[in-house]
Protein backbone atom coordinates (compact mmCIF):
# COMPACT_ATOMS: atom_id res chain seq x y z
CA UNK A 1 0.00 0.00 0.00
CA UNK A 2 2.80 2.43 0.85
CA UNK A 3 4.37 1.87 -2.54
CA UNK A 4 1.08 2.52 -4.36
CA UNK A 5 0.55 5.71 -2.37
CA UNK A 6 4.02 6.99 -3.19
CA UNK A 7 3.63 6.09 -6.86
CA UNK A 8 0.26 7.78 -7.20
CA UNK A 9 1.05 10.99 -5.28
CA UNK A 10 4.71 11.54 -6.17
CA UNK A 11 5.47 11.27 -2.48
CA UNK A 12 8.43 10.16 -0.41
CA UNK A 13 8.56 7.20 1.97
CA UNK A 14 11.10 5.38 4.11
CA UNK A 15 10.84 1.66 3.45
CA UNK A 16 13.08 -1.30 4.31
CA UNK A 17 15.56 -2.36 1.65
CA UNK A 18 13.56 -5.55 1.12
CA UNK A 19 10.68 -3.47 -0.27
CA UNK A 20 12.79 -2.70 -3.33
CA UNK A 21 11.76 -6.06 -4.79
CA UNK A 22 8.14 -4.87 -4.94
CA UNK A 23 8.58 -1.42 -6.47
CA UNK A 24 6.77 -0.51 -9.66
CA UNK A 25 8.68 0.96 -12.58
CA UNK A 26 7.57 4.49 -11.62
CA UNK A 27 9.05 4.38 -8.09
CA UNK A 28 12.74 5.15 -7.61
CA UNK A 29 14.67 3.68 -4.68
CA UNK A 30 17.64 5.40 -3.02
CA UNK A 31 19.56 4.00 -0.03
CA UNK A 32 20.09 6.26 2.97
CA UNK A 33 23.61 7.50 3.63
CA UNK A 34 25.44 6.42 6.75
CA UNK A 35 25.42 3.32 8.87
CA UNK A 36 22.78 0.70 8.14
CA UNK A 37 20.45 0.41 11.13
CA UNK A 38 19.93 -3.03 12.60
CA UNK A 39 17.43 -4.27 15.15
CA UNK A 40 18.10 -7.41 17.15
CA UNK A 41 14.62 -8.82 17.68
CA UNK A 42 15.80 -11.70 19.83
CA UNK A 43 18.67 -10.17 21.79
CA UNK A 44 19.32 -10.39 25.52
CA UNK A 45 17.77 -6.95 26.00
CA UNK A 46 14.30 -7.91 24.75
CA UNK A 47 11.54 -6.48 26.89
CA UNK A 48 8.99 -8.66 28.55
CA UNK A 49 5.64 -9.05 26.77
CA UNK A 50 2.89 -6.67 27.76
CA UNK A 51 0.97 -7.64 30.83
CA UNK A 52 -1.76 -5.92 32.81
CA UNK A 53 0.60 -5.32 35.72
CA UNK A 54 3.25 -3.83 33.43
CA UNK A 55 0.71 -1.53 31.75
CA UNK A 56 -0.44 -0.32 35.16
CA UNK A 57 3.10 0.13 36.43
CA UNK A 58 4.48 1.95 33.38
CA UNK A 59 1.43 3.87 32.15
CA UNK A 60 -1.06 3.90 34.99
CA UNK A 61 -3.59 1.95 32.85
CA UNK A 62 -6.12 -0.31 34.54
CA UNK A 63 -8.72 -2.56 32.99
CA UNK A 64 -12.32 -1.53 33.67
CA UNK A 65 -13.39 -5.12 34.28
CA UNK A 66 -11.76 -8.28 35.58
CA UNK A 67 -10.75 -11.35 33.59
CA UNK A 68 -13.82 -13.41 34.54
CA UNK A 69 -16.26 -10.66 33.55
CA UNK A 70 -14.35 -10.06 30.32
CA UNK A 71 -14.36 -13.79 29.42
CA UNK A 72 -18.09 -14.04 30.16
CA UNK A 73 -18.78 -11.01 27.97
CA UNK A 74 -16.75 -12.54 25.11
CA UNK A 75 -18.55 -15.87 25.51
CA UNK A 76 -21.94 -14.13 25.37
CA UNK A 77 -20.90 -12.24 22.26
CA UNK A 78 -19.85 -15.49 20.55
CA UNK A 79 -23.24 -17.04 21.36
CA UNK A 80 -25.02 -14.04 19.81
CA UNK A 81 -22.71 -13.95 16.74
CA UNK A 82 -21.97 -17.57 15.73
CA UNK A 83 -20.79 -16.43 12.30
CA UNK A 84 -17.78 -14.83 14.03
CA UNK A 85 -16.44 -18.18 15.19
Amino acid sequence: MAISLVASTRGVALLPASAENFLTWSVVSRPLKGETPTIDLHGPTDRAPLSVSRLEQEFGWRARVGCEESALDLSNWWMQHPEGL
